[in-house]
């Protein structure tokens, strides 16, 4: 990238475009293999693999195989390794309830989220916390539309139009109801 944030010639012939059902992203040569950049890479967006033998299609596939690996997994990312079971709403060690998003989340999952007062706690790690007298059981229960599986590449606006919709009928919702009577 040029001091002025432009791509310069050599670069995007370096970057190669990749869609992979629908999401934009590309592939680019790195030390060692590919770095491939996008929804469908990871949780961060962006994901490096090794072996610099690729072609064009070689790619699209291996596109595609960060897709499928990730497209069953629900919107909500995981705090700890895999065989911890990738906890999606735990308490954070200050006892709140925290959850992360992934890097590349949409503002309407974030303006949802802020509706209820949840705060970002972490803007580098996506960490996204409760007020201090939400359970845990009740956090559950109000994002249970991005704790289903095969949520992970779904429309986000449907999504938080789905968050805010669950929101009443939690008995997050129902406290507040009783809470606005007084």
């Amino acid at each position: 990238m040029s001091f002025n944030g432009a791509v310069t010639e050599e670069e995007s012939e370096q970057r190669i475009p990749i869609i992979v059902f629908g999401l934009e992203g590309y592939a680019e040569k790195s030390c060692g293999g590919w770095g491939f950049y996008g929804k469908w890479a990871s949780h961060t967006g962006y994901r490096h693999t090794h072996g610099s033998e690729l072609d064009k299609e070689g790619l699209q596939h291996l596109a595609k195989e960060l897709y499928r690996e990730q497209s069953t997994l629900c919107y909500l990312i995981g705090d700890e390794h895999k065989e911890f079971g990738w906890k999606k709403v735990r308490i954070n060690m200050h006892g709140h309830v925290e959850i992360r998003l992934p890097q590349w989340a949409d503002t309407s999952i974030k303006d949802a989220l802020s509706s209820l007062g949840v705060c970002m706690s972490c803007p580098s790690n996506c960490y996204w916390v409760f007020p201090s007298d939400v359970e845990l059981y009740q956090a559950k229960e109000v994002l249970e539309p991005l704790l289903q599986p095969n949520t992970r590449f779904a429309d986000e606006t449907d999504l938080a139009r789905k968050l805010s919709e669950n929101f009443p009928s939690s008995e997050l919702g129902f406290r507040e109801t009783q809470l606005s009577l007084f």
